[in-house]
């Protein structure tokens, strides 16, 4: 085609006129251009988009934080607190939590059995608190959200009425947002659980005879009606919901404490903190029911195992828990956890006569007993209840009628995951 302009050999036989070629190559020229421009076109489009993604990221920073404001007594602490407090915390991003004194809930509920001290460090050990503040008043008001910066209130969907006899609520109802209360846990139920086990606490002995002589049917049986007073709706979502989804790294350095972790609070609190500091990774070993009733009692646990998982996750010192700990520590659990510290303290013992399951850890050097801010257990908590029993049964009569009610009359609320 160089040497020869009229023609162009193709193949063997065919030959192409000038005419020919200049149509081909205007051809290609044409669909040149158009390539051209179709990619100019597609890459303006595709920096707008990203002007746009840039655009959002910008205004996400320069976006004022929503702060939400909660309260509430928190006496007897429990998974239905706590998943308010979560519930609370997804509806913004800044969580402020008020804690009610002692006085203040006394005059509007009933006497608390835990004090103020108490009830505020479970309020403060609570992962999804970021501010906590104490003292406010029964019936939040709009000076109190604008003292503490805060956006909007939220509650559960069974709205208090104080000892006025109004809503809690009607003067910020422009500002409260609503998430579902908690089925099945109350602490109304669960001081009743209380009640009950206090009455038959001196009667434990005996049941334990009694316990012996059982045949396998009646005691199934009474294990089903035990648990069954405890209505807690236990699911895998509420308990993902609680997780920290977090695994330890073979750099972490692992803690282990086991126990019952009944009835959570300051003592079991203040061990947990102790113990994590001793590493970078908590693990909690939960002694299931029935290894605890065959111990304790058949009024024991007061919290189900799904009931107590979730009231430690919800402690910023806990990274994860084993459901149904093992009741002996043996090599196998301690290589396959990582494990380098096993803890004990006063505030966690449980059935002393046994303590041989922790021999094998004490043989390899790594178990340590540790002393916590305080000394409070259980146990303390239950003579508490003894002091106040007749008192707390009559005011807790009103109240279980104000539960049924609620449970008969509520809506369907969704629950808050964020």
């Amino acid at each position: 085609f160089i040497t020869n302009p009229e023609t162009f050999l193709l193949g063997d036989k065919d030959m192409m006129t000038t005419n020919d070629v200049f149509t081909i190559i205007g051809t290609f020229c044409i669909g040149a251009i158009t390539m051209y421009i179709f990619i100019k076109w597609n890459n303006n489009n595709n920096k707008k988009e990203d002007d746009n993604i840039n655009d959002k990221q910008v205004s996400s920073l320069n976006k004022k934080p929503i702060r939400i404001y909660v309260d509430g007594c928190w006496d007897v602490m429990h998974s239905g607190h706590y998943n308010a407090i979560r519930q609370a915390k997804a509806l913004g991003d800044i969580l402020v939590v008020g804690v009610h004194s002692d006085e203040e809930i006394a005059r509007n509920k009933r006497e608390p059995v835990m004090k103020n001290e108490q009830r505020m460090a479970a309020v403060k050990a609570c992962k999804w608190a970021d501010e906590v503040v104490f003292d406010v008043p029964y019936a939040p008001s709009r000076q109190l959200l604008e003292k503490l910066n805060c956006d909007y209130v939220a509650h559960g969907d069974d709205i208090p009425i104080a000892a006025n006899g109004h809503s809690a609520y009607h003067t910020v109802m422009d500002k409260l947002k609503i998430f579902r209360r908690t089925p099945g846990v109350s602490t109304t139920h669960l001081i009743s659980r209380l009640i009950e086990a206090v009455k038959d606490k001196d009667n434990n002995k005996e049941e334990e005879e009694k316990e012996k002589e059982k045949t396998e049917s009646s005691r199934d049986e009474h294990i089903e009606s035990t648990t069954s007073w405890s209505s807690f709706l236990a699911s895998s979502s509420r308990i993902s919901a609680f997780s920290n989804n977090r695994i330890p790294t073979k750099n972490d350095v692992v803690v282990y404490i086991d126990g019952v972790f009944d009835l959570f609070h300051i003592g079991h609190i203040s061990a947990l903190k102790k113990a994590k500091e001793l590493g970078t990774f908590l693990y909690v070993g939960l002694y299931d029911d029935e290894t605890v009733r065959r111990r304790k009692g058949k009024y024991f646990p007061l919290m189900n195992l799904q009931e107590r998982v979730l009231n430690v996750l919800s402690c910023k010192y806990v990274d994860d828990i084993l459901i149904g700990a093992p009741w002996k520590i043996t090599k196998q659990v301690l290589k396959s956890l990582n494990v380098s510290y096993v803890i004990m303290s006063e505030n966690t013992k449980f059935a002393p006569k046994e303590f041989n399951r922790y021999d094998i850890p004490k043989e390899l050097g790594i178990f340590k007993e540790i002393s916590t801010d305080t000394d409070y257990t259980t146990d303390d908590l239950m003579k508490n209840i003894v002091k106040q029993q007749d008192q707390l049964e009559n005011q807790n009569k009103n109240r279980i009628q104000k539960a049924k009610q609620y449970v008969n009359n509520h809506t369907y609320v969704q629950e808050k995951i964020k």
